[in-house]
């Protein structure tokens, strides 16, 4: 048998601990001197700072309002979030099969190879890529030199689009005048397939 119990200050009230134990005796010994202890807390109750117990009830502290600039930071982290998942791998239904990586040294690896293939297109040289290895370690193969620099440049577009989302994003959750209009901005949306 396992018991719940919650821990509280005597003096304030506050929930400091909340756990399960094998028995009353020894939930009472999680208790220190200034504090006391209750069985079966109600679901949800956590240590917190939140929650309280005085005169023999649970009771929740409401939530801190957080201001519009706190609000734009929290909304900034989580498009953060979501920018750094897209700005490396590309890998929605616009993506080729198998996924592919978009950060910064593949972009330059992908770039130094166009040059190269541009290069070989000027002179008349042979194509000597054969295929590119993809997210999934999958083999994505080219059938010659334009084949491989409309891949490069299917990558550079999608890389851009990301970058200017993220802008457009950025600018408008800096622009927001009020939490309405920053919570109608939809950090999910604008991003290329």
């Amino acid at each position: 048998m396992t018991v719940n119990y919650a821990i509280y200050d005597l003096t304030t009230g506050v929930i400091a601990r909340v756990g399960h134990c094998p028995d009353e005796a020894t939930a009472q010994m999680q208790a220190a001197a200034n504090e006391g202890y209750l069985l079966a807390p109600p679901d949800g109750v956590v240590a917190d700072g939140l929650w309280s117990y005085v005169g023999g009830a649970y009771s929740q502290a409401p939530l801190p309002t957080l201001s519009l600039a706190d609000q734009k930071v929290t909304a900034l982290r989580s498009l953060g979030a979501v920018y750094n998942a897209k700005v490396v791998l590309w890998s929605g239904s616009g993506a080729p099969s198998g996924g592919l990586q978009v950060d910064e040294s593949s972009m330059s690896r992908l770039t130094s190879w166009a040059t190269q293939t541009l290069a070989c297109k000027a002179s008349g040289a042979a194509f000597g890529l054969l295929y590119w290895i993809m997210a999934d370690n999958s083999h994505h193969t080219f059938t010659g030199p334009d084949d491989f620099l409309a891949f490069a440049s299917a990558a550079a577009a999608y890389k851009t689009a990301v970058i200017l989302n993220n802008s457009s994003l950025k600018a408008a959750i800096a622009a927001a005048p009020d939490e309405a209009a920053l919570n109608a901005i939809d950090i999910n949306g604008g991003w290329p397939a």
